[in-house]
């Protein structure tokens, strides 16, 4: 039994219909709607999706384990482990948890707007469809610009 990988194909101008092998994974397939059309320009966008694959274990942080069973990332996840609890036997895994948060793959996405990252990743939990998602997040993102805007000024 082979497993294809979804595939993004443009439909129209900018929504993109995404086929995919197994229905049960249609959150993998709002996610990579969402990338094709609005990742490339949104840092948020890439950070929500991260988060989204991490958090429902589709991508996994980089690290390895030692002869503890204990878990440490690799320098290219950039971790600051001063304010997360070091692993131990009893806590293996406690520096992966930590690599799985929203605020973490916000700052390995350099995103600043945490806010409008949170709002993306809880757009791609709610929505049905991938257009759906496409638009969720682009209302979320134009909203999200005219309050910037309003503090501005």
């Amino acid at each position: 039994m082979t497993i294809e990988t979804p595939v993004a194909e443009p439909l129209g101008h900018d929504i993109a219909a995404v086929r995919v092998a197994d229905p049960a994974s249609t959150k993998l397939a709002r996610c990579l709607a969402l990338l094709a059309i609005l990742g490339p320009r949104s840092t948020a966008v890439r950070a929500a999706v991260r988060y989204v694959k991490r958090r429902d274990r589709d991508e996994h942080p980089a690290g390895k384990t030692d002869r503890g069973g204990r878990w440490y990332p690799n320098d290219s996840e950039n971790l600051d482990t001063r304010y997360y609890r070091s692993p131990s036997r009893e806590y293996p895994w406690s520096y992966m948890l930590a690599c799985r948060t929203l605020a973490h793959c916000a700052q390995l996405e350099g995103c600043k707007d945490f806010l409008l990252a949170r709002r993306i990743a809880r757009v791609i939990d709610t929505t049905r469809t991938p257009e759906e998602a496409v638009r969720a997040a682009r209302l979320v993102t134009s909203k999200s610009r005219k309050d910037a805007r309003k503090k501005s000024s």
